[in-house]
């Protein structure tokens, strides 16, 4: 496929619509700009951005203007949207699964009478790569008394990036009754820019935004699962017109939130949203010294958004390929083996990443085993993991070339795999973990069993009932043992668990258990017998279960634990 560098191929683009390439598309190193809102004769040296658009590969190119908004994408294809002429309703791109999208300058004035959804100025949805913006500039048309929305995002697609740089949103707001109380259940509910479904990456740089309601609304979890992992904002200055809601709304999804050179004015309105979030420190009240960051339509300007843009150029250059394993990362424990489901592999990716290899190591990196080849670089991917116990276990997403330039990352830490043991084994499953003892004894009862936990300090119950009893919970089980998370083994004694002497318990290590059960009384002791040493009673006339229900017999036993395979019984004998 063809590659466009971005520069390159927008001057040729702009030479066509201007008409020659005797101009350049470049400010000179410092510019004057005239009185222009809070900018006046500011003499403002060139300034980069600090985010590049990615290179693109055979970009379709999509023109808009007038009323002529709506953009489709086609999936895992590039776009370049270009401005012909001022938009006078609000820009719609569906990317329809589209890789990267590109949009380099242009104006859109909202007309009166949109209502509902038709007042969004930008609404920016179904991504996979990086949606880059620059230089556009939207706002109200003078006889918009109905209100705009800013900008909305949803892009449920795990790994995705949204640049947003050198842009101003004005006139942000409803209209005079819906004004009169935002927070009203039901009311327009207006923001510069609000994301309700990721990105995962999050990045401003030069923002100038005007609003009489919130200024960012971020909910990257209302819709989907793609939680924003890094939020970057720069250079970005708020003007508030209303004390209603906050600068920044941060309702849970965003990972890592970080404000630099973050003005709001005028002072005193409140910042953001969880008000003790560390991260509004970051935020000035006022305006920044130069005037704001962003104006709008001037001619020949750097900071400068509308049909006249020009870039100032970049100071990082196209992203470079990179993974990122979200899951499995480290400190995981994951059930394999029969009756176990599959473990989905997630992971995030910039830059120009094709399809990869998902690698299994079980000795924490010396080796790996490749589980999925050649899968496409979609975020996600079903594995079956070996059945085994293992404890130095680690993923790894990369290119299948395996070159380190083209990209990968694996598990931070490792992760245990826990395949089932020989005999029965503990499941989360109250129901699950429920096996019949066949036909039921009655009166007194020894039990004789050996017990051998995968973990250590895990929760899991070795509960004891009555033939005819349904499992729906603990409170089934009239006499349990435990392998409790302090790491020692206890027996439940009426209300509470208890022991007699503390017995530790090791991972892999097997455990000799003995139990006499007094059905008619109700009580019962235990006995423990670690390998190589005598056996120590560590229950005398325990008390069944406070409420729970009668039994005549014992047959059933259930394993529970926090996950499949925790630890398993084998050679249990009744007597």
């Amino acid at each position: 496929m063809q590659k466009i560098n971005i520069l390159l191929s927008f001057a040729l683009t702009a030479c066509l619509f201007l008409g020659g390439c005797g101009k350049d598309l470049l400010a000179p190193e410092g510019i004057k700009l005239e009185e222009s809102g809070n900018v006046q004769n500011l003499e403002r040296e060139r300034i980069k951005l600090h985010w590049a658009p990615p290179e693109l590969e055979d970009p379709i190119v999509v023109h808009v203007g007038g009323t002529n908004n709506v953009v489709n994408g086609t999936p895992d294809r590039d776009m370049i949207v270009v401005f012909d002429s001022k938009l006078t309703e609000g820009l719609d791109i569906n990317g329809n699964g589209a890789r990267h999208i590109f949009i380099k300058g242009g104006e859109i004035e909202m007309a009166s009478g949109n209502v509902g959804n038709s007042r969004r100025s930008l609404y920016l949805k179904n991504w996979k790569g990086v949606l880059h913006i620059e230089g556009v500039w939207a706002h109200a048309a003078p006889d918009n008394v109905g209100g705009m929305e800013g900008i909305n995002l949803d892009s449920r697609n795990i790994g995705c990036t949204f640049q947003f740089q050198n842009c101003r949103i004005d006139d942000v707001g409803g209209n005079a009754a819906e004004a009169a109380n935002y927070t009203a259940p039901g009311t327009f509910h207006p923001d510069i820019i609000q994301n309700w479904g990721g990105p995962t990456y999050f990045y401003v740089d030069y923002l100038t935004g005007e609003t009489d309601y919130q200024g960012f609304m971020m909910q990257p979890l209302q819709f989907g699962d793609n939680k924003t992992e890094i939020a970057d904002f720069r250079h970005v200055n708020v003007l508030r017109t209303s004390t209603q809601g906050y600068t920044i709304y941060r309702a849970g999804g965003t990972t890592s939130l970080t404000l630099s050179d973050f003005w709001v004015s005028p002072a005193g309105h409140r910042k953001g949203y969880p008000e003790s979030d560390v991260a509004w420190f970051s935020m000035v009240y006022g305006i920044p010294a130069e005037g704001d960051y962003v104006v709008a339509n001037e001619i020949g300007g750097i900071s400068v958004a509308g049909m006249n843009y020009r870039s100032p150029g970049y100071e990082r250059g196209a992203p470079k390929p990179s993974i990122t394993v979200i899951y499995p990362n480290g400190g995981q424990t994951l059930a394999a083996g029969e009756g176990s489901s599959p473990t989905t592999v997630t992971w995030s990716s910039t830059g120009k990443v094709g399809n990869v290899n998902i690698d299994l190591t079980t000795d924490n990196g010396a080796t790996w085993t490749t589980l999925v080849s050649n899968t496409e670089n979609d975020g996600s991917e079903a594995v079956i993991l070996p059945a085994i116990l293992n404890m130095q276990a680690k993923i790894r997403v990369m290119e299948p070339k395996g070159l380190p330039q083209d990209g990968y990352d694996e598990s931070n830490t490792s992760f245990i795999i826990l395949a089932p043991q020989p005999g029965w084994n503990s499941k989360a499953s109250f129901t699950a973990g429920v096996y019949s003892l066949g036909r039921g004894a009655n009166g007194i009862v020894t039990i004789n069993y050996d017990v051998t936990p995968a973990l250590n300090s895990i929760d899991g119950l070795m509960g004891f009932t009555g033939t005819p009893i349904t499992v729906t919970g603990f409170g089934s089980y009239p006499m349990a043992v435990r392998l409790a998370p302090n790491g020692f083994f206890d027996v439940r004694n009426g209300g509470d668990y208890a022991k007699l002497i503390s017995i530790p318990y090791i991972a892999d290590t097997k455990y000799h258990v003995r139990m006499i059960a007094d059905l008619p009384n109700r009580k019962y002791s235990v006995w423990v017998t670690p390998p190589g040493e005598p056996e120590v009673q560590i229950a005398l006339d325990f008390a069944f279960r406070t409420s729970s229900a009668i039994i005549s017999d014992i047959g059933k036993v259930g394993l529970k634990s926090n996950g499949d395979n925790h630890f398993a019984i084998i050679d249990l004998i009744r007597n």
